[in-house]
């Protein structure tokens, strides 16, 4: 290796993405791309796509192959002609939506169903079978599925064709990890979340040129809602973070490991499972789930979180609680490779307002709020052992992208990767996460205290203010995320 080389910034160095033509796919592309891997992206036909474009910006990192997965023998006819190399990741991205949003499958034509069902499942599943074995047997396959294919969180209808070639694909996937137990591959089935492409109605903007770093990062968390992961390139952190509907790591559909053995991933709840549960006390923020009550007279505060204990001794263990002149604040979430809501912490919350309705403490869900940090950098590897080592004394405080205080003596920190390799105007940035219906009272008081509104697009999950300086942060709400 010359000194000019470098290694590539991802586990990951040879990738083949079926389905790259545009949004989700190309977004793939241009990713792994930056960070240093040689991939091989597939579109259908020989039309110009958005990711012919990567690939001329990449300087030979991306080739395009042709291929349309609807039809069995392009997948077969692509996997002779890449039969001498080996990839560390498949990553089937393909996918149609034909029929109207709002029609029924009975009223759908044949053609749009048969169209999708070829090209969302069988296809995908070929692509999966055939393409699959060009895969190191140490390396992943991973598919792009959708929170649509959930039977349990399908409480709208609409898409109903869209929904069901979701949830056969996960059924499909089931059974190859079954078939392949003894493999040890890594499987996975991904979610995107919201995204706006051309296969979906749209649920949120991507990228703009000129976006500061703290716009580009909530975009990107916008259009990943759910949060579901590849196994990243460094310690477990998701290796796509783009503004272009890229997934991240948490997510209620099933995720496979090595031998295809299911994860638990499935009690990890999901902002709209969090709001199905009307938690009327209680409000999501950056990871868990935060409430204050108030009470009235001396010593009614402790003897309070004395009968939560005593009702909840689970509580100790996944809450927080912070006593200050008549309030008690209580966080609630589970600690385990992470910080998530599970149905375990639902159950906490909905014991605690129980105690609290019975000795009339005052919810006050409209005050919550929680401080995240935010480092923009082009080299997390580099900077996030010095960050976690002096905010909390230890390197090992670190979980995928951000730093946790295992006693939260500080506020969590992450770190946002930019593709400014330059000096960055304003490197950290501050996200206040507050209940939604406070923020926008919030923001106006701001805004008369000489602030500035610079990009509301993301609201109501999140608004970006600058002080009468430019200094820059986030108003965060759980609305609009998934």
């Amino acid at each position: 290796m010359t000194g000019a080389q470098r290694p590539p910034a991802t586990t990951h160095p040879a990738v083949l993405v079926v389905g790259a033509s545009r949004g989700l796919g190309a977004a793939v592309v241009e990713e792994y791309a930056g960070r240093g891997a040689q991939v091989v992206a597939t579109v259908r036909g020989d039309a110009p796509t958005p990711v012919q474009e990567v690939a001329d910006r990449a300087g030979g990192a991306v080739e395009i192959e042709h291929v349309d997965i609807s039809r069995p023998g392009e997948i077969s006819d692509l996997a002779r002609r890449l039969g001498g190399r080996r990839f560390d990741l498949l990553f089937v991205v393909a996918g149609i939506q034909l029929a109207a949003a709002d029609a029924s499958a009975a009223s759908s034509s044949d053609a749009d169903f048969t169209a999708m069902m070829i090209t969302n499942v069988l296809g995908a599943i070929r692509a999966v079978e055939e393409l699959g074995e060009l895969v190191d047997p140490a390396g992943t396959i991973a598919v792009m599925s959708s929170g649509q294919g959930s039977i349990t969180n399908n409480t709208t209808g609409g898409f109903e064709i869209y929904r069901a070639t979701k949830a056969a694909l996960n059924q499909l996937m089931r059974s190859y990890a079954a078939r392949r137990a003894g493999e040890a591959r890594t499987l996975l089935l991904m979610a995107p979340g919201w995204v706006k492409h051309r296969t979906g109605r749209g649920g949120c903007a991507v990228d703009r040129p000129g976006q500061h770093p703290a716009a580009r990062r909530h975009r990107g968390r916008l259009a990943r809602a759910h949060r579901t992961a590849l196994p990243g390139p460094e310690r477990g952190h998701p290796p796509l973070v783009t503004g272009a509907g890229v997934p991240s790591r948490r997510d209620g559909l099933p995720r496979f490991g090595p031998g295809g053995v299911e994860q638990s991933a499935m009690d990890r709840l999901g902002n709209q499972r969090i709001a199905d549960a009307r938690l009327t006390d209680w409000r999501k923020l950056a990871q868990g789930l935060a409430a204050r009550f108030v009470l009235d007279g001396p010593g009614a505060a402790p003897a309070f979180v004395s009968e939560i204990h005593a009702v909840a001794e689970d509580v100790v263990a996944h809450a927080d609680v912070r006593l200050a002149r008549g309030v008690v604040d209580i966080a609630l979430c589970t600690r385990v490779d992470g910080r998530w809501v599970t149905d375990r912490d639902v159950e906490l919350a909905r014991a605690i307002s129980a105690v609290a309705a019975a000795r009339g403490a005052r919810p006050a869900p409209a005050e919550v709020t929680q401080l995240e940090l935010a480092l923009d950098t082009v080299r997390e590897e580099a900077v996030a052992p010095f960050w976690a080592a002096l905010l909390t004394g230890s390197t090992d405080n670190r979980v995928y992208d951000s730093v946790f205080d295992p006693t939260d003596r500080i506020p969590s920190a992450w770190f946002q990767r930019t593709d400014l390799p330059g000096p960055v105007p304003q490197r950290w940035h501050f996200d206040l996460w507050l209940a939604p219906e406070a923020a926008a009272g919030r923001i106006a008081a701001a805004v008369a205290a000489g602030g500035t509104v610079v990009d509301d697009a993301g609201a109501p999950a999140f608004t970006v203010l600058a002080d009468a300086d430019g200094n820059r942060v986030c108003v965060c709400t759980s609305l609009g995320r998934g």
